[in-house]
């Protein structure tokens, strides 16, 4: 249940949930890239010449706005991009398909389709707290 915060070299914000990782691929002239396996929140720092880049075991989201939440485990059929502020891209690597999100829309890869939303009043980054919401559950445990 361990959640870490970094900060990258050129100033983007990372916070990791538990049982994530996340590697710095490249930091040069034209971009900056990384790789996550797990969840993370980026708050990207500006720099419109070197956009930066999510990969994950599926997909690539070019960050070009500031604040989203990317969950992608390797192995897992589950991927969600929620876009708090700004604009991205999204590109599933294996179809070479894209769409592009602006603020307060989600992206879900469920049942093999992505399905594009609005985020709800309620979603915002919490897990960084601990808290989590569940919709539409029948029932619910709180554990101490």
């Amino acid at each position: 249940g361990q959640r870490v915060h970094t900060v990258l070299s050129d100033g983007t914000d990372v916070w990791l949930n538990s049982n994530s990782t996340l590697s710095f691929i490249n930091d040069n002239a034209d971009y900056r890239k990384v790789c996550l396996n797990g969840e993370a929140l980026f708050d990207v720092a500006k720099d419109k010449s070197r956009p930066f880049i999510v990969e994950t075991q599926r997909n690539s989201i070019k960050v070009l706005g500031t604040k989203i939440d990317v969950s992608s485990y390797d192995g897992s059929q589950f991927f969600t991009v929620k876009l708090y502020d700004g604009k991205v891209e999204v590109t599933d690597l294996s179809q070479n398909s894209s769409d592009v999100l602006v603020s307060r829309e989600r992206l879900d890869f469920v049942d093999g389709r992505y399905r594009k939303s609005s985020l709800s009043s309620f979603e915002s980054e919490t897990w960084l707290d601990g808290i989590y919401f569940f919709e539409n559950a029948s029932a619910f445990w709180f554990i101490a």
